[in-house]
């Protein structure tokens, strides 16, 4: 994601959820630019979906929604969901396993449009830069 990009999203995330002050904005800024360099180094991905429509049609229902990133690396499709909570690690786990079912239906459209690569997936929680691991204990800090 190019420094523009990224501008763009807080800009976004700003307006949509309260945080437009400019020291918020810088403070954030930072996040998630360290989160980004966090992506690229620990995941070296082949490449970045931002928006990512996901579809699929699930007991006569249609599912149609957005994913906020999907990472594919040579051998895996990491799925993440970005969220503005910010609460210590333990309200962190929590908040992210009332999303899992969410996660977990993404990542099932993901593993159809994505054959033969693990899918997994987690909430990053953009206000702490703390990714939470859906299915997993481990709270992985960012940055």
């Amino acid at each position: 994601m190019n420094q523009d990009q990224i501008k763009d999203l807080i800009s976004r995330l700003g307006f949509c959820y309260g945080f437009d002050k400019p020291v918020m904005q810088k403070e954030l800024l930072y996040v998630v630019q360290e989160f980004y360099n966090w992506l690229a180094k620990e995941f070296n991905p082949v490449k970045l979906y931002n928006e990512l429509p996901l579809m699929m049609e699930i007991d006569g229902q249609l599912v149609d929604d957005i994913a906020d990133l999907v990472i594919e690396t040579d051998h895996e499709v990491i799925l993440i969901d970005y969220k503005t909570f910010s609460g210590d690690p333990a309200q962190m786990q929590w908040k992210a396993k009332t999303f899992s079912g969410q996660l977990k239906l993404y990542m099932d459209i993901l593993q159809q449009g994505f054959p033969g690569k693990k899918v997994r997936g987690g909430i990053y929680f953009v206000m702490k830069g703390v990714v939470v691991w859906i299915g997993e204990k481990e709270v992985e800090m960012v940055g």
